[in-house]
This record gives C-alpha cells, sequence and structure tokens, in this order.
C-alpha cells in the first residue's frame, strides 16, 4: 500500500505541547508500518496491552492487528492511503484520512481516534464513510474529465477529449494553480471542428495529488504521456505560464508530437519572475487564503468575492482586470488545489530545468503579457529569443496581466492571435 502525506498534514491553529508533538509522531510512524506491512514495527508503536475497536481489523489485540497488518498489504498492492489532517489534544490523536485499495475506485473518508500512554498506542477507533467529492461544492456545473491517463509514477491524470479525429488535436496546457476549467469559455471559432484536448495537470483539478513530485520535468514528462496516450498525430500545443514552459521543453525535448506551440506569457526566465516578487507575492497569498476558506467551509461566492477584492499593485484589483464569468474557474481551480504545489511554485522547484537556449524548430508564437501589469515574461529577453530561435514570434498586450486568456483587457486580443494560429496549424 502506499502512504501519501499532505503537506499540511499537521497544521494546527494553536500551539502543540511537546508530548502532543511526540505522540502526532507516533501515529505517523504506525501509518507507516501500516503501508510497509511492516509487522516488526507494530511492538514499537503499538502497547502490548493494545485494544482495538475497528470493525474493518478482525480481533481486538496487538497480535491480531499484526497479522492483519500481514494480511492487508498483500491483499492490496495498489492501495493508496492519504493523511490528511493530524489533530492532537492530550493523551488523543485525531485524523482524517482517504483510502481506496485500487487507483479506479474511489476515496473513501476515515476518521481515526488514538489514544496513547507515554508516546505508546493503547487504543484505537475507526468509522469509514464514502468520501465527498472536494470538488464538489465549487463545481457549478464543470464537467467531470472523460479520459483517465496514468503517469509514469502512477498518478491519475484527469484529460478532457472531445472532437473529432483525423486532423491537428490542440491541447490546452494551464498554468501553476489553475485547472482546465480555465478554458471552459473557449468559443467555437477555436473549439469547432477540432480535437480539444484539455489536462488537468498532477496536484491541480481532478488529477491525483502526489506530495513531492511537483516538478518541472515531472510536468513535461506527463504531458508528454498524455499526448502519446490520447493525440492520435502532432499536436498544436497551446500553453499558459506554467503550461506555456510545458509546450516549449516538449517542442525542444518531443519535436516529433508537436506541430506547432502558442504560449502565453510564458514563465521561461524564472530568474525574472523571482526577482520582481510580484507572482510570488500572489502565491503565498492564495497559499493562506485557500486554507482559510476551508477552515470556515466557504461558500464559492464569498470566495469570489476576496478573490475580486484582492489588490494587484496601486491601481487594480483581481476583480477590476479579469473577467466576471471567469472568475468560478478560479475559485474552483484554488479549492481542489494541493497546496503543496503552490509550495513548489514559491520555493522554485517548479520551475528547474527551463532551457531557453537549445533550439524549438516548430513554429512558436508568444503572445506576452504586460510586465507592468504583472506580466511573467519581460520585453529585456524578446531580441535574445528572436535572435537564438528564428521560428519564433513574439507579440504583445500592452496593459494586459499575466492572466491574459482570462482578463477583459487582453481575452479579444488572446482569441484573434490564437484563432489566426490554429486556422494555419490545426485547419478545420
Amino acid at each position: 500500500m502506499k502512504l501519501l502525506i499532505d503537506s499540511m498534514l499537521r497544521t494546527s491553529g494553536r500551539t502543540r505541547s511537546g508530548d502532543e508533538e511526540r505522540n502526532l509522531d507516533a501515529v505517523v510512524s504506525s501509518f507507516e508500518a501500516l503501508a510497509a506491512c511492516d509487522e516488526s514495527q507494530i511492538d514499537r508503536c503499538y502497547s502490548q496491552d493494545y485494544l482495538e475497536h475497528a470493525p474493518t481489523v478482525p480481533g481486538s489485540t496487538r497480535d491480531e492487528l499484526k497479522q492483519f497488518v500481514l494480511s492487508f498489504g498483500s491483499a492490496h498492492p495498489r492501495g493508496e492511503l492519504r493523511l490528511k489532517r493530524l489533530l492532537a489534544d492530550g493523551d488523543y490523536v485525531y485524523v482524517e484520512s482517504a483510502g481506496r485499495f485500487e487507483p479506479e475506485d474511489r476515496w473513501t473518508t476515515i476518521n481515526e481516534v488514538f489514544r496513547l500512554e507515554e508516546g505508546i498506542i493503547a487504543e484505537h477507533w475507526e468509522t469509514i464513510s464514502p468520501a465527498e467529492d472536494p470538488a464538489e461544492p465549487y463545481r457549478r456545473g464543470l464537467p467531470t474529465a472523460n479520459v483517465k491517463v496514468i503517469a509514469s509514477d502512477g498518478v491519475e491524470l484527469a484529460v478532457d477529449v472531445h472532437g473529432p479525429t483525423g486532423r491537428t488535436p490542440v491541447i490546452f496546457l494551464h498554468g501553476v494553480t489553475s485547472s482546465r476549467a480555465t478554458y471552459g469559455w473557449l468559443p467555437t471559432k477555436i473549439t469547432a471542428g477540432r480535437k480539444i484536448i484539455k489536462p488537468d495537470h498532477r496536484g491541480h483539478g481532478e488529477s491525483g495529488h502526489k506530495p513531492d513530485s511537483y516538478s518541472f520535468s515531472r510536468y513535461v514528462e506527463d504531458t508528454i504521456t498524455i499526448l502519446e496516450t490520447v493525440a492520435d498525430r502532432p499536436a498544436a500545443l497551446v500553453g499558459f505560464s506554467l503550461g506555456g514552459a510545458i509546450g516549449w521543453t516538449i517542442a525542444q525535448k518531443r519535436p516529433d508530437l508537436v506541430k506547432a506551440v502558442f504560449l502565453e506569457d510564458p514563465a521561461l526566465f524564472p530568474e525574472f519572475v523571482y526577482s520582481t516578487d510580484t507572482i510570488t507575492s500572489v502565491l503565498r497569498w492564495t497559499l493562506t487564503q485557500r486554507q482559510a476558506w476551508h477552515d470556515q467551509k466557504a461558500n464559492t461566492d464569498d470566495i469570489i468575492r476576496e478573490l475580486g477584492a484582492k489588490t494587484l499593485g496601486p491601481d487594480a484589483t483581481f476583480g477590476s482586470v479579469t473577467q466576471p464569468a471567469s472568475m468560478p474557474a478560479v475559485a474552483y481551480s484554488l479549492m481542489v488545489l494541493d497546496p503543496g504545489v503552490t509550495e513548489s511554485a514559491i520555493d522554485g522547484t517548479m520551475t528547474r530545468g527551463i532551457d531557453t537556449a537549445s533550439p524549438v524548430q516548430v513554429p512558436t508564437f508568444i503572445l506576452a503579457a504586460d510586465e507592468a501589469a504583472g506580466g511573467a515574461f519581460p520585453r529585456q529577453y524578446d531580441r535574445q529569443i528572436i535572435e537564438t530561435h528564428p521560428n519564433v514570434e513574439i507579440h504583445r498586450v500592452e496593459g494586459s496581466p499575466h492572466t491574459i486568456h482570462s482578463s477583459l483587457i487582453g481575452r479579444d486580443t488572446y482569441v484573434h492571435h490564437l484563432a489566426k494560429f490554429l486556422d494555419e496549424h490545426s485547419p478545420t
């Protein structure tokens, strides 16, 4: 069985005592022993007089628990257990987790109580119920993905595929903290007569979560797997921000999979992004605010209102520069996001390995935002890119923020250039 641990597992609104921290460590160790089917660790984690009350465990003693651990692992080698939250109160530890026996199964919610004596588990209770779909309160009619692609490390990637075969497919690659929902508004002049592929990156949307796997190389590998699985011929890649960097890199590494690339304010120069702190400061805010919204059980309308009020520089708010119809997709994407994604973006893990020197030999169009409004592709690099990559054309949208496709200023320009690009490279 695979053990997954959410990045904010031990977050607490109060300071814990040393004994409570010790108890949390003991409980996490017990889950590690269960996942590894290591009955030898049971003696270390559980007291000799241990009492088991869980209905899923036959018997009530420590020896019977050890036998269960051995049989459980062999019976469910592809099972997954995700620890989501730990709370400590004196000698008691409360655990919220989700589990499934097979990757294709729906998750179930598991609530457990451990009583400890001197840092050793003495008693255990458990209840199991079908897990609520975390996306459901925020979905607002968003259809579920109709294709599942399994990444090389077992993560399930949600992909929406619609449209006819036999023509150049178009894959839309969203940015960090977003999801495929950001492209739900696309007009028929873009989608009609084309095979449209819209994946959720790992940790985003409906795709699986896997802590410590949110690296740039992994996102590139995932997208290559999706193209090899659902695209029947070289595709036109349309990528925003992180998605733009992914599209650029696939064009370098696997030109056999790519016909042309349309990059919307691609994050090709992390040194610029981190030097200004414009984007990373917003990421830090969303990380904190997302947790607050979950704790408050905030509804979508409240989240949209607070998102809209978020300031972006001295003269703008997020709501003042964003298409109103795009706000529900932003709220949904943030609320179902694995926080580890945002942490990887903030600390730079997600952007390591971007190569702006190697050639890109397919036609490439870059639609850049206004750096004064928070754009990630600064004008200072235009000459460098054009001189070293003769297949690249750059156009700028003055006044537009980073999210050109969902901005009030930039959407019409985005549609105009994308339609022209697709008419040439993915004709209907």
